[in-house]
């Protein structure tokens, strides 16, 4: 697979979506709607996927299953440690009662081993804003590890047989869609937990798996995308089973196969994925500062991709080697 590719300029785009959608849910704007929601769901089943193909790729061509996961772990760890050590800093300012609770505590504690669902809310933050959650982006973080974890495992069972890909996404479908109309309430955001999200992930493998039998023309897209629209207005059940096909052929199509786009050249998505959330809640701690919210739009966009270049160019990057 040819490596000049638009997937850096793509993971920007994903991300700078899951951070408008927030945005707009954040501040509670009135219309916030399902269209928004559905948006940021699209982005992260997106990264699942391009996921996929690159974590294939890089197991592929490694050196050892040691140098795989050293190499998946220098990715996902600093920056993630960082978010976390700038709340925690921002913590030691707050009262000394709330930061030696317990709840700061476990808050930190779980957070740290990935599980931040036991304690998603810090009483240290946020607790007046309209979503009193820390940072809700870090309920994917879990998943990606999962996914790498048991990508050597995937790999060999699947050995390029195609019997066993299609087995094992109708099983990560069955996942989903029982969880999903399950009905107890409580129940239901299993549904896009691993491995819910396998699906998503196994079919960006089979984009690199297979990459050299991808010959699909133009045409052939829009009738997929056609598909997929009225899948989706009609028969929302079929959009669930081939969603994870619609995403991996325009990921292939506008990543792999569409000429260079190069302006981004910095990682930054991931960084932009971890920052934007907790910044967006503490300028809403401040009211905004009284400012236009379309002014603290652009003035946000600005501050997290800045912090996601720094954080890329200053560790991430450096860390990793590269």
């Amino acid at each position: 697979m040819d490596k000049s590719n638009n997937l850096n300029i793509i993971r920007f785009t994903l991300a700078y979506t899951v951070f408008i959608s927030h945005f707009i849910y954040l501040n509670n704007i009135s219309f916030y709607n399902s269209f928004f929601e559905n948006m940021a769901s699209f982005a992260v089943k997106s990264f699942f996927l391009i996921s996929g193909l690159l974590i294939t790729r890089s197991y592929l061509n490694r050196k050892s299953l040691y140098d795989f996961y050293k190499k998946r772990a220098l990715r996902i760890f600093p920056a993630y440690y960082l978010m976390l050590m700038v709340l925690l800093i921002f913590s030691l300012f707050s009262s000394e009662e709330k930061f030696m609770s317990y709840e700061n505590f476990t808050y930190f504690l779980y957070n740290f081993i990935f599980l931040n669902f036991l304690n998603p809310i810090n009483p240290n933050f946020f607790t007046d804003n309209f979503s009193k959650i820390t940072n809700g982006s870090l309920w994917t973080i879990k998943i990606e590890l999962c996914l790498y974890f048991i990508t050597p495992l995937l790999i060999k069972i699947i050995n390029k047989k195609i019997l066993k890909i299609i087995l094992i996404i109708i099983l990560s479908t069955i996942w989903f869609l029982f969880f999903s109309m399950h009905e107890i309430e409580k129940f239901k955001p299993l549904a896009i937990q691993f491995p819910g999200q396998l699906r998503f992930f196994l079919f960006g493998s089979i984009i690199y798996l297979y990459y050299k039998d991808f010959v699909i023309k133009p045409f052939s897209y829009m009738i997929i995308i056609s598909f997929a629209i009225i899948s989706y207005i009609k028969m929302k059940l079929l959009f669930i089973i081939f969603e994870p096909i619609l995403i991996g052929f325009l990921i292939y199509f506008i990543g792999l196969k569409h000429k260079k786009i190069t302006f981004i050249k910095s990682d930054i998505s991931y960084g932009i994925y971890l920052f934007h959330f907790p910044i967006i809640q503490a300028f809403i701690t401040h009211d905004n500062f009284g400012i236009s919210l379309i002014y603290i739009f652009f003035i946000q966009s600005v501050l997290i991709i800045l912090l996601s270049f720094l954080s890329w160019n200053v560790i991430e990057k450096k860390i990793l080697g590269r």
